[in-house]
Formats: structure tokens, C-alpha cells, sequence
């Protein structure tokens, strides 16, 4: 077999094959164009994390920003919106180690479950509605507060990537 007939059966095989993967979730509907994403309620009942609510929300909102999928828009405004309701927080030991006799917790996960609602305003209908929840861990030496923080922020970049891909893709 010659080298250019080889090259067009390898190219035909290729677009064949290409052909045979499909993604088989739904995406945002064309007639959706923007998105609000109201101040998070936050009903963790925790003192765990300041300023959790505007964080999350935050998240969410950068995501969007990023992606260019949806503009992100004031609610009056906007087409659809994606609401959250923070429903728990909790930080549990993962590692313990002895420390002069004492037992104590070395690593701690902390975990942020948030409850999601997608609605399409045009048509008035809900797309849909499901918690997240996201961990990270942070280790209970140095700077507690600031390893606490960088779990916050880890974990809130995973919710908000979960709650993008369930409203845009929903695979």
C-alpha cells in the first residue's frame, strides 16, 4: 500500500470514528442567553467559615464569568437564575496523631453541601434541583485559619464547577 493511500484510509477511519461519540446530556436551552445567580442563603447553622454566603456566591458567578456560556446579568434581567442554599458545613477529623501522649486530630475535611435550583424564567419552569456537597482537607498545623481558608476555597471551586456543568451540560 502506498504511503498517500494509506494516509487516506488512516483519514477515513478517523472521521468514521469521529463520528460514532456523541455526548448524550442536554445543554442550556438556545432561548437562554443570561443568568442570575442571587446572594446564597446560607443554612449551615455554622460560624465555621465568615462570609460563606458571598464566597459561594462569588464561585458561582466567576465560573459563569469565565466560561462566557451565560451572562451573568441582575435577576430582573436575566433569562434563567441559579439559586443556592449552603445546607451544611462540617469540618471532621481524617488524620490523628499523638503529640506529647496526646491524641489529636493532624488533618481535618472540611465539607460544604449546597443546594442548587436552575430555573427558566422565560418559560416560568424549574431545570432543575440538587445538592452538592464538595470536601477538602486542610492540615491543623501552621496557620489554622489559613489552611482552613485554602479548604474553603477548594472546595467552593469544585461546588461551583459541579453546579456549572449540571446547568450548562448535565451529563
Amino acid at each position: 500500500m502506498t504511503a498517500a493511500l494509506r494516509a487516506v484510509a488512516v483519514g477515513l477511519m478517523l472521521l468514521t470514528m469521529a463520528g460514532c461519540y456523541s455526548f448524550t446530556g442536554a445543554s442550556v436551552p438556545p432561548h437562554l442567553h443570561t443568568i442570575a445567580v442571587p446572594l446564597f442563603d446560607d443554612e449551615s447553622a455554622t460560624s465555621l467559615v465568615v462570609g460563606l454566603r458571598e464566597r459561594a456566591t462569588e464561585a458561582i458567578v466567576a465560573q459563569f464569568t469565565r466560561s462566557n456560556t451565560l451572562s451573568v446579568v441582575d435577576e430582573r434581567s436575566a433569562d434563567c437564575t441559579l439559586r443556592g442554599r449552603i445546607v451544611g458545613v462540617r469540618s471532621q477529623p481524617e488524620a490523628v496523631g499523638s503529640v506529647g501522649g496526646t491524641v489529636q486530630a493532624q488533618r481535618q475535611l472540611l465539607t460544604i453541601a449546597v443546594e442548587g435550583t436552575f430555573t427558566d424564567r422565560t418559560l416560568n419552569r424549574q431545570l432543575w434541583q440538587q445538592t452538592f456537597t464538595a470536601s477538602s482537607p486542610y492540615e491543623t498545623t501552621g496557620d489554622l485559619r489559613e489552611q482552613q481558608d485554602r479548604a474553603v476555597e477548594a472546595a467552593l471551586r469544585q461546588l461551583s464547577q459541579d453546579m456549572f456543568l449540571k446547568t450548562v451540560a448535565d451529563w
